[in-house]
């Protein structure tokens, strides 16, 4: 004799291995990336940003008054947003900030256009052009440097404001 009500269970037991999944994964310091700026993908990350290079991935958190900029521009989704970005300039290297480029230690040239107005027309602050001795560390999208909202528009930022390292685990 069959039972009036069975119980399907494929359903709840795909949504509890989902569920499962996304906590290993959050606790073990894998990182999702979906923004356009940096390889889409999974990134491992480490709290170890003792020797931190050029080529390094990064996790930044912004200082407040950037993080109030791209909140309201909507550049980032709200307050607690991380950026994952490369490191090209770190301190002691001669930073030459151009229109349509970053030149790191007269020798590294990084394709960088700066905008005057982001896609929504909005006229757009960026970092004074010209020679830095860098006390700080440059951040470059090198994914989409066209749409990367990096160094190149709030300068360089400080070794504080590194929170991780990223090493790409799988991306596309």
């Amino acid at each position: 004799m069959k039972p009036k009500h069975e119980i399907n269970w494929k359903p709840l037991i795909v949504i509890i291995s989902a569920f499962a999944l996304i906590y290993l994964i959050y606790n073990s310091g894998l990182i999702f990336n979906i923004t356009g700026s940096m390889p889409i993908g999974i990134y491992y990350t480490s709290s170890n940003t003792k020797n931190i290079k050029k080529g390094d991935f990064v996790i930044v958190k912004l200082p407040f008054q950037l993080q109030k900029f791209g909140v309201e521009r909507k550049y980032i989704p709200n307050y607690k947003t991380k950026l994952l970005k490369e490191v090209i300039g770190i301190p002691g290297d001669k930073v030459n900030l151009k229109d349509k480029e970053i030149v790191i230690n007269n020798s590294h040239v990084y394709k960088a256009p700066t905008y005057k107005y982001d896609m929504e027309h909005r006229k757009l602050h960026f970092y004074p052009r010209g020679e830095y001795i860098s006390k700080s560390y440059w951040l470059y999208g090198e994914n989409n440097p066209d749409e990367s909202w990096d160094s190149r528009y709030y300068g360089p930022v400080n070794k504080l404001n590194i929170l991780k390292k990223a090493v790409p685990v799988i991306t596309i």
